[in-house]
């Protein structure tokens, strides 16, 4: 399943100030995006059988990639992939700017900061992760063996 969305970027900045470093706001109409994608990527996986647990790590993962890269990305296109593949689901999200190499260099968020645990929490959801070859995305992988982890503590 691959789900491309070219939209309007609705983020309250502006590309450019975005891929500065800065952090866009997401607005009621990304939020709405964000949760019609992990339903979608959800059913999408209840409809070819896999495992309840796995659904609910890849939703969590499509979550936090499809928000970050609205946040990060500021861009006006967004494609989402969802891949069952033989050892796991495989998530790729990819937006309109390229990330940088250290992007899944990701450290502790400290006590107080307000973000920042998304992506560790993701790292220790998935059994690999990287970027597309053109550095416009990431990916990871949702293993079946492991994946209720998390499924079975909710």
């Amino acid at each position: 399943m691959i789900i491309s969305l070219f939209r309007k970027a609705s983020a309250t900045m502006a590309p450019s100030t975005v891929a500065g470093g800065e952090r866009a706001t997401l607005d009621e109409a990304d939020a709405l995006l964000v949760h019609e994608l992990r339903q979608t990527a959800g059913q999408e996986l209840a409809r070819r059988g896999i495992d309840e647990s796995v659904r609910f790590t890849v939703q969590l993962v499509v979550d936090e990639l499809v928000t970050n890269s609205l946040q990060h990305q500021g861009s006006e296109s967004l494609i989402l992939g969802v891949l069952a593949e033989s050892t796991g689901v495989r998530v790729v999200v990819k937006g309109g700017t390229p990330l940088p190499h250290a992007v899944w260099d990701v450290r502790p968020a400290s006590t107080w900061a307000e973000h920042g645990r998304g992506l560790l929490l993701t790292a220790e959801l998935t059994s690999a992760r990287g970027l597309t070859p053109d550095r416009m995305g990431v990916w990871c992988l949702v293993p079946f063996a492991n994946a209720d982890r998390l499924g079975s503590a909710a």
